[in-house]
């Protein structure tokens, strides 16, 4: 690609505008991958010191190939992030680098990363004598990843955290949790404290609960491999790792001592930690929080009875659900599935169909037939997912403004 005369110019001017970005403090607004902290962070520990350096974006998702209940296969693609943004969306921005065989998940993932993790760390180290579209003399080319994008459970698998049912479960934030009938719950309070004093859990509007590093990380891991290393049973173990959130080593966050040997030059990633694993924006807001919401609304929570006053009444449900339907003659083709009858078909609603209906129906079909203050409490999410999803550059202000309802939301 940097060899090419279509693509290597502008890979080799886009590093330039990168590293030039990086080097404004603060952030006016956030424009692309070099906005974030993990570039600025590694520009000024002395990566990218050249316009030849390359940054790079891994992605890891399971699929089933055939009507999602047959063949599934796990594909690894890597995307060139510091390409020309003209072309980073196209094919050869988008590298296939390992496609797991089937039939259902891999049992074990790291072995199909093993081979991914030698060439990364060639990259990372350099790669001499490579020809540059532009430059007379062989140039010396660096790569190395910002980030992998996955949905939660992958990211989970990657960081061979516990992904389910835990005491301790938040990848960012170190979140306890309370036992109740065979599952862990995130109450904001300790259940057994007398009010008025209770003793918080956690709070959401400010930053009281401690964040996650890559050496809390690793402590944790090596308390893990420690019982493991002593001949602990896997009853001691999973119990230990349910507690933690954290099953062991993971290769390119909190790595073993052999790999941390064999792949000397990914150093810069287990410095990162688990930033590198961000929640995906689909999984979190749009397949969580905002069909939770209509469930809420709508009366499918069990523990609910139909006297909350945040309850929509049951006609009312279905006059909601023959508005939407109606509305599906006045909209483009291609929103059309957004616009079926939510009272029927929410539980088969996708991501853009959940988006649809934050940014566009929600708030037109659910005005006058809730109680106002839940209605601004719905307004508050739809003002932050019209910031968060609204294409082109979010501004520093608008981040914070983001940041503001959501916890209002909250």
């Amino acid at each position: 690609m940097l060899a090419d005369p279509d693509t290597g110019p502008g890979m080799v001017n886009a590093m330039k505008e990168a590293r030039k970005a990086a080097g404004i403090s603060p952030v006016e607004d956030i424009r692309d991958w070099f906005s974030g902290a993990i570039f600025c962070k590694l520009v000024e520990l002395g990566y990218f010191s050249t316009n030849m350096w390359v940054a790079l974006s891994i992605l890891t998702d399971g699929f089933q190939a055939w009507r999602q209940c047959g063949f599934e296969e796990w594909p690894i693609i890597i995307t060139i992030l510091s390409a020309d943004p003209s072309s980073r969306v196209q094919v050869v921005s988008q590298i296939i680098v390992g496609i797991t065989p089937g039939p259902v998940q891999p049992v074990d993932l790291e072995s199909f990363l093993h081979p991914i993790a030698e060439e990364l760390d060639v990259l990372a180290a350099g790669v001499s004598g490579v020809t540059v579209a532009g430059f007379s003399e062989p140039q010396v080319v660096q790569a190395i990843v910002l980030q992998f994008t996955t949905d939660m459970p992958a990211g989970d698998r990657l960081l061979n955290a516990i992904g389910g049912n835990g005491e301790h479960l938040g990848r960012f934030r170190d979140f306890a949790g309370v036992w109740h009938k065979r599952r862990y719950y995130y109450p904001p309070h300790a259940p057994d404290d007398p009010p008025p004093s209770k003793h918080p859990h956690f709070d959401v509007r400010g930053e009281s609960t401690p964040r996650r590093t890559a050496a809390s990380v690793s402590a944790i891991v090596a308390t893990v491999e420690d019982v493991r290393r002593a001949g602990g049973s896997k009853t001691a173990i999973r119990a230990l790792a349910q507690k933690e959130g954290l099953k062991g080593y993971s290769l390119f966050i909190c790595p073993s001592p052999e790999d941390k040997a064999r792949y000397p030059s990914l150093k810069y990633l287990w410095d990162i930690g688990p930033d590198l694993l961000p929640y995906d924006t689909m999984h979190l807001f749009l397949l969580n929080v905002v069909p939770s919401l209509w469930g809420l609304f709508s009366g499918e929570n069990e523990k609910l009875d139909d006297a909350q006053p945040c309850i929509i009444p049951k006609a009312v449900r279905e006059c909601i659900g023959r508005e939407m339907k109606t509305g599906r003659k006045t909209i483009p083709l291609s929103q059309v599935r957004s616009l079926r009858d939510i009272r029927k078909h929410s539980c088969s609603s996708k991501a853009v169909d959940w988006m649809y209906f934050l940014l566009r129906t929600g708030e037109a079909v659910r005005a006058d037939r809730i109680p106002e203050d839940f209605f601004k409490m719905f307004m508050l999410l739809c003002h932050a997912g019209r910031l968060i999803f609204k294409p082109g550059v979010l501004t520093e202000t608008e981040l914070h403004e983001v940041d503001k309802l959501l916890r209002r939301f909250c």
